[in-house]
């Protein structure tokens, strides 16, 4: 058996979404915050990791810092089983509840961000709009019942995902967050040598992301990764300002972009199925062309 190989990643989460600003007491708002804080770390399979937490406290509202937080955190963290092995706190103006994850893997299940090829189906696992969303949500712009929607949208683990792309073997791999969708892609053609594909009708999006959207609802950072990318990317006329802001929309806790060989594509469809993932489409696919240049049609 190859050695085993140390792995390591860190994620601070500001409290934009799950406290009601209208409440007295946060309630049951801080258990969740801490689910989707370790829901966006813990990616890959049950005996990959040790996770160690730190909240972060707001030292004008340390009512923030308590049991119910760590409870949350906890919780995701058994469920993709991992230790939790223990924590510490600073002051901040904001409240913040942060982790590190160190684990190990077998070298040879490791899928990376390069290795994509010319052909390669490219498959997404989650539907994005989180970033849209959660900031419409943060300005008091969106109905309460979506609170919930949103919330089990970035709790929903990847482990499912992971296990499908190791079953069937995959080219390259890399989670969708803070760069937004084709922000994560470039990265991995550039990485691959390649170019990409994408055809907007068949990308998963949250229907309330569209509204949002078009109400001008847009995080700075996606705006950010919009500006960042417009000389990367080729966009079809056709195309809307709202579908290219969506499409660079950055996400908390977002799905698996994956590049699969064409032979393989529709066996890892099947596993991303009975895996039950969010979304098991083909989105676009893998292309000769300049590096890290993308290409998006209707």
């Amino acid at each position: 058996m190859p050695a085993l190989r140390r792995n390591g990643s860190l994620t601070y989460f500001k409290c934009f979404l799950i406290l009601d600003k209208k409440a007295n007491n946060a309630g049951d708002n801080r258990t969740p915050f801490g689910y989707i804080a370790n829901s966006g770390r813990l990616k890959l399979r049950r005996d990959s990791f040790i996770s160690f937490n730190s909240p972060y406290p707001n030292s004008m509202q340390t009512v923030f810092l308590d049991k119910d937080i760590l409870r949350g955190g906890a919780a995701i963290a058994t469920k993709a089983g991992v230790t939790v092995a223990g924590g510490h706190s600073i002051d901040d103006n904001v409240p913040k509840y942060g982790m590190v994850v160190t684990g190990t893997a077998n070298p040879a299940q490791l899928v990376f961000k390069k290795g994509a090829c010319p052909g390669d189906a490219l498959f997404l696992t989650k539907p994005l709009g989180s970033g849209i969303i959660t900031t419409a949500l943060e300005r008091e712009m969106a109905a309460t019942e979506l609170k919930e929607k949103i919330y089990r949208l970035m709790v929903h683990l990847n482990r499912g995902a992971a296990n499908a792309m190791l079953e069937v073997g995959v080219n390259a791999c890399t989670d969708i967050t803070g760069f937004g969708l084709l922000g994560h892609l470039h990265e991995m053609l550039v990485a691959s040598n390649a170019a990409a594909e994408i055809q907007l009708s068949k990308v998963p999006i949250m229907d309330e992301a569209w509204e949002f959207a078009r109400a001008g609802t847009v995080p700075a950072g996606s705006h950010n990764n919009y500006r960042y990318l417009k000389p990367k990317i080729t966009w079809d006329e056709g195309l809307s300002q709202e579908a290219r802001l969506i499409l660079n929309d950055a996400q908390t806790s977002g799905g698996l972009l994956i590049a699969v060989s064409p032979e393989k594509s529709d066996l890892l469809q099947k596993q991303l199925v009975k895996e039950t993932c969010l979304s098991t489409r083909q989105i676009g696919k893998v292309i000769s062309g300049n590096t890290g240049s993308i290409v998006v049609i209707t």
